[in-house]
């Protein structure tokens, strides 16, 4: 006779349970009519769970109260702390809220419906929310609406109806009573159900909503407002002698005056950036203990601050995050790399006082060049004008004191060296835009995370070209430049103007290394 010892195994439980909770019961039955008392209680076939409830519920029509929302075992019961409005429909959403205990699986988008009237109302709507800018899906945002339909109830009131949209930016608002509404979309970062910051994300219509039937197919793009009137955003101090000024609106004549006067040897340079909303000022020495700082737009004062100018020291004695700082200098030839066509450049961290040119040497291989240093208006960008060579190496050596900063100090002794890449490394796009397109526009070429690359303002169809590209997929958007500014332009609710339309062509565009790539877009 044989024998085996018997061998200890965990016992098989079955396959894991993969079924959300199953409603049982319910208690009034849902869609119960002339609904009078405050209790609903719902079963379910296992024991449940509530997860992120504050988030996920939504009751609609709202209450001012919400309702006390307890799980008993496999039930969750809802007590109303609010009489509520007689031949009313009420519809009680609770998102991805409902687990099961044992495995967690999600009972989604569960809805409870009950009327105090003898009817329940049937009407929906269906839409769709979008980024304005770049028509990605908004998630998780506000949709609201207002049986009130005055201009400031977003701000003043929470909405009658309300439900968020999903992962795919849509939404569905069911049994809807017949009436017009307000619609209006909202990021409610301050969850109060107010649109009370100008840096929520909003949505809104330019009519009102009018149900009398089922919509669906409705379309809106979100967007944060842009500022209407202007004002400080900020007046940071970097140090005694850095400051930066930025500002909600660009403006048109920005000048920096300080009070008192500042004494010989103590020269500003400021500036006033290619946008008009930042100022940046240095001061070559301080010799004040303070300094009042106006900024005046087409002479009249629009900002003023006030700022301590003295050295502060540490504990140690010494000043403490004061010091000048330093002079670099950085190249555009990231890994010894310049695109063809290009011209090599260094960008400084301070603005720069004086070049020589007798301290620069500038070689292709065993020739010197003689280039002309040209300094940009920042005094930040120093270009050399000649064009390199393609396929071609080059060195440039900055000997010491070749570069003055604005306090005085002078460069090391610095070398560069970049290789011009071969025009086959690089592709080119052209697309090609409808003849009957006319207005202000501005091209955009973005690359496949949606990153800007090139832009071109244009004004009517035609082929338009970007040149030099790297290997990789890109996105194309046309923005509608109703404004003529050369950039998308925000909407504004208290203007009731919406954002400037963006067009999107429908694929990515692959470029390759060496070709040439036409788009038509057709924009049918």
């Amino acid at each position: 006779m044989l024998a085996t010892c018997a061998q200890v195994v965990t016992p098989n439980g079955g396959d894991k349970d993969i079924q959300p909770p199953r409603v049982v019961a319910y208690m009034p039955d849902s869609a119960a009519t002339n609904f009078k008392g405050n209790k609903i209680v719902i079963r379910f076939d296992e024991y449940v769970t509530l997860s992120d409830l504050n988030k996920q519920l939504v009751i609609s029509p709202s209450v001012k109260r919400k309702p006390e929302i307890t799980i008993r075992k496999k039930d969750i019961v809802i007590e109303f702390k609010d009489t509520l409005e007689e031949n009313t429909t009420y519809t009680i959403s609770f998102g991805k809220s409902i687990r099961d205990i044992t495995e967690n699986n999600v009972l989604n988008n569960f809805r409870y419906v009950f009327s105090t009237g003898p009817v329940i109302d049937s009407i929906s709507c269906e839409g769709q929310v979008n980024n304005a800018y770049t028509g990605g899906p908004e998630k998780n945002v506000l949709v609201m609406l207002y049986r009130n339909t005055g201009d400031s109830v977003p701000h003043k009131e929470k909405p009658y109806y309300y439900t968020r949209t999903d992962d795919a930016g849509k939404f569905t608002l069911n049994n809807l009573a017949a009436a017009d509404y307000k619609i209006f979309m909202l990021a409610d970062e301050g969850e109060d159900y107010l649109y009370n910051s100008r840096e929520e994300r909003i949505a809104f219509s330019d009519t009102l909503l009018h149900l009398n039937a089922s919509r669906d197919s409705l379309r809106f793009r979100m967007f944060k407002s842009r500022f209407i009137k202007q004002q400080r955003l900020s007046a940071a101090q970097m140090s005694p002698d850095r400051y930066r000024f930025t500002y909600a609106m660009p403006m048109n004549n920005p000048q920096v005056r300080f009070v008192p006067a500042l004494p010989s040897g103590m020269e500003p340079f400021v500036d006033y950036g290619d946008k008009g909303d930042t100022i940046n000022i240095w001061l070559s020495k301080v010799l004040l203990d303070s300094v009042r700082i106006l900024i005046t737009d087409n002479g009249a004062v629009v900002d003023s601050a006030d700022f301590e100018l003295k050295l502060r020291e540490t504990s140690s004695g010494r000043g403490g995050g004061n010091e000048v700082r330093k002079l670099l200098l950085m190249s555009n030839t990231p890994g010894g790399k310049l695109v063809p066509g290009g011209m090599f450049e260094l960008h400084s961290s301070n603005p720069v006082r004086n070049i020589n040119p007798d301290k620069v040497l500038i070689r292709k291989r065993n020739d010197t060049l003689n280039a002309k240093l040209n300094l940009s208006a920042d005094k930040r960008t120093i270009t050399a004008v000649f064009v390199p060579e393609e396929d071609s190496s080059y060195s440039i050596l900055l000997l010491p004191g070749a570069i003055t900063d604005w306090y005085g100090q002078k460069n090391d002794t610095l070398r560069f060296t970049f290789t011009v890449q071969p025009l086959r490394q690089f592709g080119n796009l052209s697309i090609t835009l409808p003849v009957s397109l006319k207005g202000n526009f501005v091209l955009e070429l973005n690359d496949d995370k949606g990153r800007p690359v090139r832009d071109t303002v244009i004004s009517k169809g035609g082929t338009y070209r970007f040149a030099l590209l790297t290997s990789g997929y890109y996105s194309v958007r046309l923005v509608e430049d109703a404004d003529g500014n050369g950039k998308w332009t925000p909407g504004s609710y208290a203007l009731k103007q919406q954002p400037e339309k963006v067009l999107f062509y429908p694929a990515l565009i692959r470029m390759r290394a060496g070709w040439d790539t036409d788009v038509v877009w057709d924009m049918q």
